[in-house]
């Protein structure tokens, strides 16, 4: 097949986002909130997630928070975050703004004298990790979401699930997930998919459904490449996980002690196997559709893959394949860069989620339900979305690759048309629902007072 020559970026897209994305940062002067107080004091909230882990969606989600629960309870509301690592977490927050960053380890004997700690000295815990009750990670950090939850209730405080995923569960998560659930104060779901789970769970008290609060994010596109279109591929090392508690480890194998992926000499030849796909794929897009690679770690672990697929690719195409690893790229340029894309495979949700603010034509190899829900709403999945684990997937790749190229303008109108018209809109409900919520339960202090 002979080389097809596409049409740069810049050459085909506007750089300048619509109106609609721009202002909804901020509200409108006349829309400025009154402060929500509790016993006439401002509000403090301990927003809890996976924080400090160099995870590009998650410190996207963590800093799109602070900007909701700003605007919806007043600005002199007090902010702390939860963070494995605070120097970190402290480096991407806005300064001057009053927010506090609390170390805070996923391990048992350290997370929950601190975690209790910190729910009784704050009026709200929010729970801000997208894959809040998902078990395929860890199902130990499924239960310490969980027990934040709880413990604010114990410590007669608040509890709310802000925007957030739920996957299937085992009978056991899944009935400690509707007993805590039941007992939140308000729980707000990413996806109308994710809300009918907790339905079939069992849960009866109300639970809303929006989106990702990544979506308010706002950055520009950033030119890659001035020579050739780039395609960037997001992948993940799906054969490590869950997380699960094991005392004794290889080091190779150690997360945080006492907890240790998942690897066995099975997982280890299927992850040798999809770094070949990876390959595949990408020396097919380099060679026959004559494009630069743009290899995207959305989180510090994904850079392992991309190092091994850059390194595959051999000297050759050094040049024509670069690597941007959450390590060493900020969560904001990261989003410049992705929606500065021609186009996109990814594996990872907020690769998905973060591009379509540049309107990226994707396709993704999918893990579990988060991907398949969201291009569900695209309208796009049956085109381009593939399950890692299928048979014909290095064949599949390829093909549905090739579509994607060829219909690239018309995927990139279709998710910029759903991205304004749908994503954007539901986005603005979180921080709504979250103040029509909080005057409800608590006092409002005008704003010129």
């Amino acid at each position: 097949m002979s080389a097809t020559k596409l049409p740069l970026r810049s050459e085909r897209m506007p750089t300048q986002l619509p109106s609609k994305v721009e202002t909804i940062k901020s509200l409108p002067s006349s829309s400025v909130p009154d402060s929500i107080t509790r016993h006439g004091k401002p509000l403090r909230c301990l927003l809890v997630g996976y924080n400090g882990a160099g995870n590009t969606g998650s410190d996207i989600r963590l800093l799109t928070a602070i900007d909701d629960i700003r605007e919806a309870l007043g600005p002199q509301t007090h902010i702390t975050v939860t963070s494995i690592n605070p120097e970190r977490t402290a480096a991407i927050l806005p300064q001057g703004q009053g927010i506090d960053v609390e170390e805070v380890i996923f391990t048992p004997h350290r997370f929950i004298p601190k975690m209790w700690k910190l729910t009784r000295s704050h009026d709200i815990t929010f729970l801000v990790e997208g894959s809040t009750f998902k078990q395929n990670w860890s199902p130990w950090l499924l239960h310490a979401y969980l027990w934040a939850a709880e413990y604010a209730r114990w410590n007669g405080n608040y509890a709310v699930a802000y925007a957030v995923d739920v996957g299937d569960l085992q009978r056991f998560h899944a009935f400690w997930t509707r007993r805590i659930v039941e007992r939140m104060s308000l729980t707000i779901t990413r996806t109308e998919v994710a809300r009918e789970r907790l339905v079939k769970f069992g849960v009866h008290s109300p639970v809303l459904a929006t989106t990702d609060t990544a979506f308010r994010f706002e950055r520009q596109p950033e030119r890659i490449s001035d020579t050739r279109p780039v395609v960037g591929l997001a992948p993940i090392e799906f054969f490590q996980w869950p997380i699960r508690v094991k005392l004794f480890c290889p080091a190779e194998e150690r997360y945080k002690w006492p907890l240790a992926f998942t690897w066995t000499a099975e997982r280890r030849e299927l992850s040798d196997k999809m770094v070949e796909r990876w390959v595949k794929l990408a020396r097919h897009a380099i060679e026959t559709h004559n494009v630069d690679l743009q290899l995207i770690a959305m989180e510090d672990l994904d850079t392992v893959v991309c190092e091994k697929i850059q390194t595959a690719l051999g000297p050759s195409l050094s040049e024509r394949v670069k690597i941007s690893s959450a390590q060493k790229v900020a969560p904001s340029e990261m989003v410049g860069i992705l929606r500065g894309l021609d186009a996109l495979v990814t594996s990872r949700y907020h690769a998905c989620v973060l591009s379509m603010g540049g309107s990226v034509p994707q396709m993704a190899v999918s893990h579990d339900e988060r991907l398949a829900s969201i291009y569900a709403e695209l309208k796009i999945e049956q085109d381009y979305l593939l399950d890692y684990r299928q048979k014909d997937l290095s064949q599949e790749l390829i093909s549905k690759f090739d579509r994607l190229m060829q219909n690239r303008t018309e995927i990139s109108h279709q998710i910029r048309e759903m991205h304004d018209s749908q994503f954007v809109p539901r986005c603005a409900l979180n921080k709504e629902e979250l103040r029509a919520w909080a005057l409800r339960t608590f006092d409002a202090l005008p704003a010129n007072e």
